[in-house]
């Protein structure tokens, strides 16, 4: 990998041939063929095309693949069970943890959040910490990291904007996330 890149894209000034930096093979498309494009640094068919390259390469796949939609429903009913089973918690309170959590849980599953800001990466620091420190880790560290991502929601006309509040309360966190989801 030259200076961290993962795409190396290659011009003769007519046509654009990409290449991933894992194996130093082109990139195919569904059909097999080297991926060839018209590259344009902002437009936003290149961009989207970049995305989806990132989403398909690995060290062992030089394929595009098909993006494959993703049904949050599952995780949802899932994350909603286990905080409730172990949260006693007022509904408001529980509401407030599950979404922040399932949304966690989520970004994290889709790639969004990655390293040390993943929900593996954070149930996997109760190997040498107490539940305070891990909640500390996910207040200092992921919570902003979430915060970056989402967009920030306009609040009218008097250029006032917010981001979504993100909470999670107290004792049925902790509990929460020591129960390991799969």
């Amino acid at each position: 990998m030259y200076w961290g890149a993962k795409i190396y894209i290659v011009t003769d000034g007519k046509e654009d041939i990409l290449d991933q930096s894992l194996t130093g093979n082109p990139i195919l498309s569904e059909d097999g063929k080297p991926l060839t494009t018209e590259f344009q640094r902002d437009s936003d068919m290149s961009i989207r095309l970049i995305h989806r390259i990132l989403s398909s390469i690995r060290a062992d796949n030089d394929m595009l693949c098909t993006p494959v939609p993703v049904d949050p429903l599952p995780l949802a009913r899932q994350v909603w069970q286990d905080l409730w089973a172990v949260s006693g918690a007022t509904p408001e309170n529980c509401l407030y943890t599950f979404v922040e959590v399932f949304i966690f849980k989520y970004l994290s599953d889709l790639g969004v959040l990655r390293g040390m800001h993943t929900f593996d990466h954070l149930i996997a620091q109760y190997g040498a910490n107490n539940d305070n420190e891990v909640l500390e880790v996910y207040a200092s560290s992921v919570r902003p990291k979430i915060r970056d991502t989402l967009p920030v929601e306009p609040q009218g006309q008097d250029d006032h904007h917010q981001r979504h509040d993100l909470r999670l309360q107290g004792r049925q966190s902790r509990r929460w996330l020591r129960c390991r989801l799969s």
